[in-house]
């Protein structure tokens, strides 16, 4: 079972690394070059604030990291699963408990990301509509 826990300073290296992962970087939709170490922290420190980020942990382990992002156009999900926890089911549960009664959170995935499509989709979200090479996913109402 997952549960999910505000993110922490102690965190940081643990994303680092998993951020960087290529399993991770490959479709992400916002392309940008890796990031140093020290960009990395001056990203997390800006991000730190954020109500909605949260680590995902399964009998006292991470497995996951989930935020949520309030933008112009609607609140958007991000997540990311640690490499060696994949193929678990872990990605389904972060969703779920992220927005949990949230209706209308969208999701931005790459067409070819079958499994956070299929995470998405096993958590009830939708597609609503294609930005090729991007599916834009919603959360049930």
């Amino acid at each position: 079972m997952v549960t999910l826990r505000r993110v922490r300073d102690a965190d940081a290296f643990m994303l680092y690394r998993w951020w960087r992962h290529v399993e991770t970087t490959r479709f992400n939709p916002v392309p940008h070059p890796a990031l140093t170490w020290d960009e990395h922290v001056e990203w997390f420190i800006s991000n730190y604030g954020n109500p909605f980020w949260f680590v995902g942990e399964s009998d006292g382990e991470a497995v996951g990291v989930v935020r949520l992002d309030d933008a112009s156009d609607g609140r958007w999900i991000s997540i990311a699963v640690a490499p060696e926890h994949r193929g678990r089911g872990h990605g389904r549960d972060l969703i779920r408990l992220a927005t949990n009664r949230m209706a209308g959170v969208l999701a931005k995935i790459h067409e070819l990301n079958v499994a956070s499509r299929k995470a998405f989709e096993a958590a009830g979200y939708r597609q609503i509509r294609a930005e090729r090479p991007w599916l834009v996913y919603e959360s049930p109402s």
